[in-house]
């Protein structure tokens, strides 16, 4: 999409421009995740909000990215520095929010925030086994996997992992 000059200038007009080595923070309207939002188009066609860095890499570069995502080499979403994005690919995006220590894992993952919301064995919305029935199966140790998966309507992976304690571990 072509970016009229008023609407240059406009764009401009909400950015704190620094040093060309600063972040060059957005202070318009944002979205809900932070990033910048800006309308490029005038009146009702056309005016959907658009990312404020896509428009920065327009205007600082001369060019529409097209399909590709621009990045943030400084992880500041709202930094609309030219020098600061880059295009990619949505495996960039994945594999430098990883190596940037932006993907929630480990201690960092909601789960471990909030264990309580964790639902676990029968309270599992793909649960198909009740605590009872796994106490019964683990209590049928010796009996062939393949009978007792017909029985308790699972499949025989699914009564291994219930014996071995992979699956239901916190049945006791």
């Amino acid at each position: 999409m072509e970016i009229e000059q008023g609407r240059a200038r406009k764009f401009w007009d909400h950015v704190r421009i620094g040093k060309p080595e600063d972040c060059w923070i957005w202070n318009g309207t944002r979205f809900p995740n932070g990033y910048g939002a800006f309308r490029v188009g005038v009146g009702s066609r056309n005016n959907a909000p658009q990312c404020a860095h896509r428009v920065a890499w327009q205007l600082g570069r001369g060019e529409a990215p097209g399909e590709a995502l621009v990045l943030h080499r400084c992880n500041t979403r709202a930094c609309v520095n030219p020098g600061h994005l880059f295009l990619g690919t949505y495996a960039d995006n994945n594999r430098d929010a990883s190596a940037k220590g932006r993907t929630p894992h480990g201690i960092g993952h909601w789960s471990h925030r909030r264990p309580e919301l964790v639902r676990r064995g029968a309270a599992h919305h793909y649960a198909k086994l009740s605590d009872d029935q796994v106490r019964e199966i683990r209590r049928r140790r010796g009996e062939p996997q393949a009978a007792l998966a017909l029985e308790f309507g699972v499949s025989q992976t699914t009564v291994s992992t219930v014996q071995s304690r992979r699956l239901y571990s916190h049945v006791v």
